[in-house]
C-alpha cells in the first residue's frame, strides 16, 4: 500500500464519524509521520506496514474522541446545526445536560476573553468610586446634622475621667 492510499482510506474511514477539521488535523499527521519516516532513510513499504490498516487506526481515533468526549476533554467537531434559531422549540445548537434541560457551549477566545475581563475591572473599578463618592455626598449634605447630634452627645454625656 502507498502512503496516497493508505491517506485516502483513512479519511474515508474518518468522513462522517468525527468533524473535517479532526480528519484534517490527523491527515496531517500521518502525512508528516510517513515523510519524517522517509527521511531517516525508511522506506515507504516498511513505514506502511508498520501503520497497519487505515481502517482500525480510523476506528481508534473515533473511539479516542468519543472517549474524550464523555470525559470532558476538548473534542472537535461539526454539527449540522447551522447557527439559526428562531426562538420557539428547542434550540438544535443546543447539548443534553445530564439532568435534563438543554445546555449551549460558547467558545470565547482569548482576546474576546481578555477585553470581557478588562471591561469587568473597570466596572469594578467605577461603582467603587461611585459608592465612595455617594458616601461622601452624603456626609457633605448631612454634615451640620451629624455635628449638631455628635455635639448634644458630648454634653449630655461628659467623658468620665475615672
Amino acid at each position: 500500500m502507498t502512503a496516497e492510499i493508505f491517506l485516502t482510506e483513512l479519511r474515508e474511514a474518518l468522513d462522517g464519524s468525527v468533524s473535517p477539521a479532526f480528519i484534517n488535523e490527523n491527515i496531517r499527521y500521518y502525512e508528516e509521520y510517513i515523510d519524517t519516516e522517509k527521511r531517516k532513510g525508511r522506506s515507504e513499504e516498511e513505514v506502511m506496514e508498520e501503520l497497519g490498516e487505515p481502517r482500525l487506526i480510523a476506528k481508534t481515533i473515533i473511539d479516542t474522541a468519543e472517549t474524550g468526549e464523555k470525559r470532558g476533554m476538548r473534542n472537535v467537531y461539526d454539527s449540522p446545526y447551522d447557527g439559526s434559531y428562531d426562538g420557539e422549540g428547542e434550540d438544535p445548537g443546543a447539548e443534553q445536560g445530564a439532568y435534563g434541560g438543554r445546555i449551549k457551549y460558547t467558545r470565547i477566545s482569548g482576546g474576546k476573553a481578555l477585553l470581557i475581563f478588562v471591561g469587568i475591572i473597570l466596572l469594578i473599578a467605577v461603582l467603587f468610586i461611585l459608592t465612595i463618592v455617594l458616601a461622601g455626598a452624603l456626609v457633605a449634605l448631612f454634615w451640620p446634622v451629624i455635628l449638631g447630634a455628635f455635639i448634644l452627645y458630648w454634653i449630655l454625656n461628659p467623658l468620665r475621667w475615672d
